[in-house]
């Protein structure tokens, strides 16, 4: 009888420890696993990266002046858009003298004729669009934001050179803070941007997804951008590829009066990413500790 108590005694002993020690081998492979794959964890630009840079673009204008008529009040609004026209002419001419040394380009210019830009209070819920109308494309841009105060001539400068690259025909690319990407942001146009316009320019008429060579670093056209904080960095409407096709006529090119300028900043990013055997070792570590608790549960109830 004092064997048996013994033998109990020391089987109630033993189960906790065992139970203990069956938990602890999972959840050491576990910890295991989650060491071997930090590295593999850590935000990294892989080898080619260079392919993430891609914009899609639809030929819609033939190279050379593109006339945009600009409301002349507000005049702290149309002096925004002209610092937009600025941006996209200094960053061509620019681009071209560094990259391309020859080619044609789009030199904006404002004018009587040609492009409309409207002026809207509260008829669209984003900053900015392309729209197409019987008289052709016309830019629309929101002056008041949902709180009845006044857009910053900074975010209507963004939002206009925004949607001056629709009108060349660029569209949205996923490029985090590129000047085509979904936000508005206080952007010069990008290497991706612009090499995608001197093909543009160039002749490519078919619609299609341009990729930057390798050859081509990705960095933003060093040319003055107005100041930025972000509050105000606010959503875009996504605006389709325009259809229509400008006819009209030449006037002399105006000297762009520029707003508040400050240097632009050259982005270089990293993204996290997750690769085929991260992935694997994840699902093994999650299958791990599932098992795991499943036979403490099972020991528990025995």
């Amino acid at each position: 009888m004092c064997a048996r108590e013994q033998n109990t005694r020391l089987t109630s002993v033993a189960e906790p420890n065992l139970r203990l020690a069956l938990c602890r081998i999972p959840i050491s492979v576990a910890l295991l696993l989650l060491f071997l794959s930090a590295k593999n964890m850590a935000p990294t630009v892989e080898a080619d990266a260079q392919t993430q840079y891609t914009i899609p673009v639809s030929w819609q204008l033939p190279p050379g002046q593109v006339n945009i008529a600009v409301p002349a009040t507000p005049e702290w609004a149309h002096d925004a858009v002209l610092d937009a026209l600025r941006i996209w002419n200094e960053a061509q001419l620019w681009v071209k003298e560094k990259i391309f040394k020859t080619g044609e380009v789009y030199m904006f210019s404002e004018s009587a004729s040609g492009t409309e830009v409207r002026f809207v209070y509260r008829d669209q819920s984003g900053c900015g669009a392309v729209l197409d109308t019987p008289k052709g494309r016309v830019i629309s841009l929101r002056l008041m934001d949902s709180f009845n105060k006044t857009i910053s001539p900074v975010v209507v400068t963004s939002c206009a050179a925004h949607e001056l690259g629709h009108i060349l025909g660029l569209g949205h690319t996923s490029v985090h803070l590129d000047l085509m990407s979904g936000l508005v942001i206080p952007a010069a146009p990008s290497t991706l941007d612009l090499y995608a316009v001197h093909l543009l320019a160039g002749g490519l008429k078919e619609r299609t997804i341009v990729t930057l060579p390798s050859d081509i670093t990705y960095a933003r056209a060093p040319v003055p951008i107005p100041s930025f904080t972000t509050t105000h960095i606010q959503s875009l409407t996504p605006t389709p590829a325009p259809t229509a096709t400008d006819t009209t006529t030449s006037t002399p090119a105006v000297t762009l009066t520029p707003s508040q300028r400050t240097t632009n900043a050259l982005p270089t990013m990293s993204v996290p990413t997750l690769d085929a055997n991260t992935s694997v070792i994840l699902g093994v570590m999650v299958f791990v500790m599932v098992l795991s608790a499943r036979v403490f549960l099972i020991r528990r109830k025995s």
